[in-house]
């Protein structure tokens, strides 16, 4: 869950001239892998899983398929 919080803050903070190009690219790559990752996990839960959380089966394959570089707004 830090990674994912982490993320956020660099995305809210992407504009700032303060931070290192490379440092930038290495947190938009963590970013990158985080929704991969999660995206990869949302797509192999059970039905009863995605119940509890209020997902369809089709809105889980939907999002789980999109692809690791489509971050969602916020």
């Amino acid at each position: 869950m830090q990674r994912t919080d982490t993320c956020h803050q660099a995305a809210t903070e992407r504009h700032n001239k303060d931070r290192h190009p490379l440092a930038r690219l290495w947190l938009h790559l963590l970013c990158w892998q985080d929704l991969a990752n999660q995206r990869r996990e949302l797509g192999s839960l059970d039905a009863r899983s995605l119940r509890d959380i209020g997902v369809d089966r089709v809105d889980a394959q939907r999002e789980s398929q999109r692809p690791f570089w489509d971050r969602p707004k916020r």
